[in-house]
C-alpha cells in the first residue's frame, strides 16, 4: 500500500512539475508620460488549454505601491495587470486553478524596465 502511495506522490510531482514548465510570467514595458516613469504591464503565457484552466492570478507588487495585492480574474488579457512605476523589483506570483485539487502555482518574476 505504501509503494501505491508513493507512485501516486510521485506522478503528482511529476505532473505538477511538467504543468508549472508550461507557465511563465512576462512583461512589457513603454516610457510613461510621466518624467522616468514607464507604464508596464505583467501577463501569463501559455498555451491555451492551461490558461483556460486558470481561475486568477494574484501579484504582489512592492511594498512601496499603494495597493501592493492586485489579483487578475481576465482571462482575455492573459490574467494581466499594468500600472506605471520607476524600479525594477520581484514580483511575487500565485496562480490560482479552476481545478481546486491542483493547488496553486507560486512563482516570481524580475519586473524589467526597458523599451
Amino acid at each position: 500500500m505504501l509503494k501505491y502511495y508513493f507512485i501516486v506522490l510521485m506522478f503528482t510531482a511529476l505532473s505538477l512539475s511538467v504543468f508549472a514548465q508550461n507557465i511563465k510570467a512576462v512583461n512589457t514595458t513603454q516610457l510613461s508620460k510621466k518624467k522616468g516613469y514607464y507604464d508596464w504591464t505583467i501577463l501569463i503565457q501559455s498555451d491555451t488549454s492551461t490558461l483556460n484552466s486558470i481561475d486568477h492570478v494574484e501579484y504582489l507588487l512592492h511594498s512601496t505601491f499603494s495597493n501592493p495585492q492586485v489579483s487578475s480574474y481576465d482571462r482575455k488579457s492573459s490574467f494581466s495587470y499594468s500600472t506605471s512605476g520607476w524600479g525594477e523589483f520581484e514580483i511575487k506570483i500565485k496562480v490560482v486553478f479552476k481545478d481546486k485539487n491542483k493547488g496553486a502555482l507560486y512563482m516570481t518574476h524580475w519586473l524589467v524596465l526597458k523599451t
